[in-house]
């Protein structure tokens, strides 16, 4: 049994940003009004919508099932952070309009957390739905390590897998409203640098749905938002690098090495939003190499020394080029 709530303010804020959704919004609010779990808020807010979003959902509205906040279009961090600052329930659940959560997954996670510190996290597995509406379950790996290098393997899943505090996302200080894109990778990295333990629930908790025209499908934003991600990373790591954890070096370098050789790809010079990544990984290549060739990356930089790992591993492997994308999770046909 989870405890009785004693504070007037509700346990759980769900925050809800949308823009143009009024023909898929309904979905999403019916899926958090037949949760099992009753003590929650939820916070709509309205990007700037010009389509009827606010008709769609005016009835629950009007009988205050929904707090409804209308803004000029300002972008999904933006909105978000408006939710935040009226949010004051302990825990939030993000939810998009155009996705929805299974009915026990709020009951479950905050049973999971309710004791728990601060710092921890609830994730659940995912239902993810193509626009062919074929479904494919999506387990979420951990794994058994360090698990800031597991996020910066990649971020685990959409926003509304996860349950938080909201006691951790406000140190942190929200999401970064200079992103339109990659906004969550951003939020969860700056979590797991502030020690952030997240644990995962054996249960399909939500279905995310991969409609075309969504803001994550236009590629090119996507890889300027995903350097600035990962530069900011880097700029966080530098001052301690020395005394980061192996496997968190060894995930950076990876992770800095793909994205270089993505800007080649792209044609963009890694120097203009990699700057940080760029001083990162020469302290860390300088540290995984000997004799001549440190001798040559210390001349060279760390620049031409990502252009000729990039050339290597291109020739050794010609589709290498192509598999730098970073939307083959979109595509049905790589999930079993």
């Amino acid at each position: 049994m989870i405890p009785m709530n004693t504070d007037k303010n509700p346990a759980v804020s769900v925050i809800m940003p949308v823009y143009n959704g009024a023909h898929i919004i309904r979905g999403a609010v019916e899926s958090i009004l037949n949760q099992t779990f009753k003590d929650l808020e939820l916070i709509v807010v309205d990007d700037g919508s010009t389509d009827g979003t606010h008709a769609a959902i005016e009835p629950w509205i009007k009988n205050g099932t929904i707090l409804y906040v209308h803004q000029k279009n300002a972008g999904v961090s933006a909105a978000r952070n408006t939710a935040l600052r009226l949010a004051k329930g302990t825990f939030l659940k993000f939810l998009d309009s155009d996705d929805f959560l299974y009915p026990q997954q709020l009951e479950l996670q905050v049973k999971q957390l309710i004791d728990k510190p601060d710092n921890y996290i609830s994730v659940t597995d995912c239902e993810y739905e193509f626009e062919s509406k074929t479904k494919k379950h999506v387990r979420i790996v951990l794994g058994k390590h360090n698990q800031l290098a597991r996020f910066i393997m990649g971020n685990l899943g959409p926003p509304h897998i996860f349950l938080i505090r909201r006691s951790m996302i406000e140190k942190i200080g929200g999401f970064d409203e200079g992103l339109s894109s990659c906004e969550d990778s951003d939020l969860w990295l700056r979590v797991m640098l502030q020690g952030g333990i997240v644990e995962k629930l054996d249960f399909l908790g939500c279905r995310y749905r991969i409609l075309k025209g969504s803001l994550d499908a236009d590629m090119d934003k996507g890889l300027v938002n995903f350097c600035k991600v990962i530069d900011k990373l880097n700029s966080a790591l530098l001052p301690q690098i020395n005394q980061q954890p192996r496997e968190v070096l060894e995930q950076l370098l990876l992770a800095n090495t793909r994205l270089f050789h993505r800007c080649f790809k792209a044609k963009i010079k890694p120097a203009t939003y990699l700057p940080n990544a760029l001083k990162a990984s020469t302290i860390i290549y300088k540290e995984k190499i000997h004799g001549l060739k440190k001798l040559i990356a210390m001349i060279i930089g760390i620049q031409n020394v990502a252009l000729l790992l990039y050339i290597k591993a291109y020739l050794t492997n010609r589709n290498y080029y192509e598999n730098l994308n970073i939307a083959t999770w979109r595509d049905e046909n790589n999930y079993a």
